[in-house]
């Protein structure tokens, strides 16, 4: 039986401080539902000497996210909203940015906790976004808790900070992995975009100054969306030793 190997496009940068926003998403009332039904693309590895694995077909976002830590928090694999997962912190907040700085109000810090209700929100204007300035080993936490909703338990390796390579589930891809479906399976393409790359196609440089919601560009020819620019991405093979929240 072939096993499913499923990878999270975990994107990650500075977290931008919340502001007051009308329509808001609580966690608590859909976050099974969110988590069940992350979409992938399958990506098609007959010209590489990769095993066959899914993707993510967007970023990791901020309404994801949040229902991850909802999860989370319900079943008791973090203790509480302080955000520290076995042991290890998970995000980091700079309160001090905002608009005062000429910033706008995207990041992780748009997920708030309501201390009655005991739910993660975030506002629906920035749902959508990719969730950013979190760590390493909350790129982790994210396909643990996608592995313990699907029943793929076994392939959670957290005592090692590792996944089961021989077990079906979820996991955060490697260099390899990353770099073959973002080139859309050409080897010889610069960018994910092909030869060529500019300001219609990916969300990089200062053209727009922030990142903007998944699925904002065209797709690269597996179906997948932002994989240049917007925000940068975790990797297996990453350090996850790290003190950052890149």
């Amino acid at each position: 039986m072939l096993k499913k190997i499923k990878l999270l496009f975990f994107f990650c940068l500075g977290s931008l401080q919340s502001y007051a926003n009308n329509a808001t998403f609580d966690a608590l009332d859909s976050y099974n539902q969110v988590l069940l039904n992350i979409p992938f693309v399958e990506i098609d590895t007959s010209a590489s000497a990769l095993q066959i694995y899914s993707l993510s077909t967007y970023e990791i976002t901020n309404r994801q996210f949040a229902c991850a830590l909802q999860f989370g928090l319900i079943n008791g694999i973090i203790p509480d909203q302080g955000g520290v997962f076995n042991g290890e912190k998970l995000y980091y907040s700079l309160p001090i940015w905002g608009p005062e700085y000429g910033l706008e109000n995207y990041g992780l810090n748009e997920i708030d906790f309501n201390t009655s209700t005991l739910s993660f929100f975030v506002p629906e204007s920035v749902a959508d976004f990719p969730v950013r300035h979190v760590s390493w080993h909350a790129a982790y936490f994210v396909a643990y808790i996608l592995n313990t909703i699907h029943d793929y338990e076994e392939k959670n390796q957290l005592e090692k900070w590792s996944f089961d390579e021989n077990k079906t589930g979820f996991s955060i891809p490697t260099l390899n992995q990353w770099k073959w479906a973002g080139s859309g399976g050409n080897e010889n393409a610069k960018y994910p975009t092909g030869t060529i790359i500019n300001n219609d196609s990916a969300n990089y440089g200062m053209s727009v100054g922030n990142p903007v919601k998944v699925g904002s560009f065209d797709s690269n020819f597996f179906g997948l969306y932002d994989m240049a620019g917007n925000v940068w991405e975790w990797l297996l093979d990453d350090d996850p030793t790290i003190q950052g929240f890149a």
